[in-house]
Formats: C-alpha cells, sequence, structure tokens
C-alpha cells in the first residue's frame, strides 16, 4: 500500500512539473505553416473565414426566421435565388428589396428590405452564402 501511494504520488509530483514547464515556456503553439493552404472547394471560406463568420451572425439574425442556405422555407433557398446578385444588386436588393429576378417560383410573399444593415453586414451575409455553394 506504501509503495503505491509513493508512486501515486511521485506521478502526480511530475505531473505538475510538467504542466509548470509548459506554462513557463514562451514558444506559442500553434500550427509550423506560416501561411497553410486551403483543402479543394474550401478556399472562399478559408479566406474571408471572419467575413463568413459574420455574415452567420447576420443571417441568423435577419434571414433565419424565413430563409434556409439550402431548401426552401417561407422563402426560398438562398443558394438557389442568389446568383444572378453581385455585391452590389444584392446590397441594393437587401436595403430597398430591388430584385434582379422577378420571378420566386412559388413564394407570393416579398421579402422585406433591411435599410438598418451596413454594407459590411450586407457583404459578410453575401460572403456567408456564397461560401457554402461549395
Amino acid at each position: 500500500m506504501k509503495r503505491f501511494l509513493f508512486i501515486s504520488t511521485l506521478v502526480l509530483i511530475s505531473g505538475l512539473v510538467l504542466l509548470w514547464i509548459v506554462l513557463q515556456s514562451s514558444e506559442t503553439l500553434g500550427c509550423a505553416t506560416p501561411n497553410p493552404e486551403p483543402v479543394c472547394g474550401t478556399y472562399l471560406l478559408y479566406e474571408s473565414s471572419e467575413s463568413a463568420s459574420l455574415g452567420k451572425q447576420v443571417f441568423n439574425t435577419n434571414c433565419a426566421a424565413c430563409h434556409k442556405l439550402s431548401r426552401h422555407m417561407t422563402g426560398p433557398a438562398l443558394q438557389s435565388v442568389i446568383k444572378p446578385y453581385d455585391s452590389i444588386s444584392f446590397t441594393s436588393f437587401v436595403k430597398e428589396n430591388k430584385r434582379v429576378v422577378e420571378k420566386q417560383e412559388d413564394f407570393s410573399q416579398h421579402c422585406i428590405s433591411f435599410p438598418h444593415l451596413s454594407e459590411d453586414d450586407i457583404n459578410n451575409l453575401l460572403v456567408y452564402i456564397n461560401a457554402y455553394h461549395y
């Protein structure tokens, strides 16, 4: 029994010393590659992951009640209707509900406008929607 307590105490003390050494080291742990290469099909997420993250917040706050990215809900799936829009026409649509394409399959309701969104918010939203095409 004494031998078990001695070994357990020794392992515990060794672990604490090792933890202390790791915490005291000034080296930062991380990826050794300064600019990691994106994997095939993920370049848009890699290049603008912060924009996509901010766009997801805008989407969840303003659009998610009526839209999903890849399937129809109250409104159409955004991935299926976003193709004709560039950043300027998308901004115009979101702020003023000016459509590039009038025909919206079988959706009788029109999307409400969001004049309170900034251009950065709208661009981040566009990045988020386009990022998940791939």
